[in-house]
């Protein structure tokens, strides 16, 4: 109750912020949406995805948490089709692999009453407007092409606020649960060995 509580009023004050204030702020407000969504489903988002954030790190996926780091990753998945091994997470919630929330700039309007044209200006959404384009174009998209728009069109200080962060790393733990269990290509034999006994 708190958290919307001063996003209301930080809403409120995005009239006379500057740019990088106010882009904080439509980030926070889409958190709180993207959030509560979970929140509906049971889960908490952000604690769920911040413990997988520290599976990244340990498993040597992500050097650490900076921007540079995530920008790492990403360039990494748009040459090679898995994460590497050892994959050893086993337990994962459902609802972050398979359900999004329906719209959160409507959420953001909604609960806000914040122009949803406004959020058309930030990075994330012009990444994500790159990705609708070329499915409307193609009917789909190859995964390597959406690693790379993120890798493009997101810094290193953009891709860490707390909205993107949490959206990059669902993107990172469906891409995880595909790269250990959904693989088109069969594992080698001595990476077979390391998956089967990482579990």
């Amino acid at each position: 109750m708190i958290k919307w509580l001063s996003l209301i009023v930080g809403s409120m004050l995005l009239v006379g912020c500057s740019d990088e204030t106010k882009e904080d702020e439509l980030y926070d407000l889409l958190l709180v949406c993207f959030d509560d969504y979970y929140l509906s489903q049971k889960i908490s988002a952000s604690d769920t995805l911040q413990a997988f954030e520290d599976y990244l790190i340990s498993e040597g996926h992500l050097e650490n948490n900076s921007g540079e780091s995530y920008l790492e990753l990403l360039n990494y998945l748009k040459n090679n089709t898995y994460l590497k091994l050892p994959l050893k997470k086993i337990d994962f919630s459902n609802a972050l692999l398979y359900t999004n929330p329906s719209d959160l700039l409507f959420c953001a309007h909604d609960n806000f009453n914040i122009d949803s044209s406004a959020f058309l200006t930030l990075d994330y959404y012009n990444c994500a407007d790159q990705i609708a384009q070329m499915i409307e174009a193609n009917e789909s998209i190859d995964i390597h092409q959406m690693f790379d728009i993120y890798a493009k069109c997101l810094d290193k200080d953009e891709i860490v606020k707390p909205f993107v962060r949490e959206s990059m790393l669902q993107f990172f733990y469906r891409w995880y649960f595909t790269s250990k269990y959904n693989r088109e290509m069969a594992l080698p034999l001595e990476e077979s060995v390391e998956a089967l006994e990482s579990v």
